[in-house]
């Protein structure tokens, strides 16, 4: 294949994940939703394993049960079934995204993610490719982090969501700012402006 066949196949599925986002955004079908999350989990677990799915999959049902809760308490124009049903559609809005987002980024290696936004200009693409390299990264100092924290004797709490998420978010920001100042001045010496 040559690099030409190379960057078009890349922007074709570029643009076939945004087609299928955008039919999912506008669909107002719950059923299609779940039947197509599904499917996309079925074909994800058959790539990446099963164990890799379940930990994609945490936040997201930590997500949708949020999301559920906050259009209980706080959408008080409708009754409470409705509520909840408007709660559940937009979960399951929110997982068949991004499972669709995950699927793409499992598939296509970042390389070719950068290869396929070919029409961008540089510090676009710049900023994809930092973006992308150092996502697998933070996801590794969080499982760090949670260890550190878990050797240090923090207990995760049920009741309280808001104890579970300090211990690690405060840590992992720090991290992450501290990373990306070291970027801004390696850059900086390496004369980007």
């Amino acid at each position: 294949m040559t690099p030409v066949q190379a960057r078009l196949t890349e922007f074709t599925k570029i643009i076939l994940v945004v087609l299928i986002s955008s039919f999912l955004v506008v669909n107002r079908n719950v059923w299609i939703l779940a039947v197509f999350s599904i499917l996309i989990s079925l074909i994800l677990i058959l790539f990446d394993g099963l164990a890799s799915f379940i930990v994609r999959l945490k936040p997201l049902l930590f997500i949708s049960v949020l999301i559920v809760v906050f259009n209980l308490l706080f959408n008080n124009g409708l009754v409470f079934y409705d509520r909840f049903g408007s709660g559940v559609y937009t979960a399951i809005k929110i997982i068949s995204l991004s499972l669709l987002v995950f699927f793409y980024t499992v598939t296509t290696s970042p390389a070719r993610i950068i290869n396929g936004l070919f029409f961008l200009p540089k510090s676009f693409k710049i900023a994809f490719t930092m973006t992308f390299s150092l996502i697998p990264i933070l996801i590794e100092e969080y499982k760090t982090i949670v260890f550190v924290q878990q050797s240090r004797g923090f207990r995760r709490k049920i009741i309280s969501p808001l104890h579970n998420i300090l211990p690690v978010v405060v840590p992992l920001l720090h991290r992450t700012f501290k990373r990306a100042e070291q970027l801004a001045i390696v850059m900086f010496t390496r004369g980007y402006e």
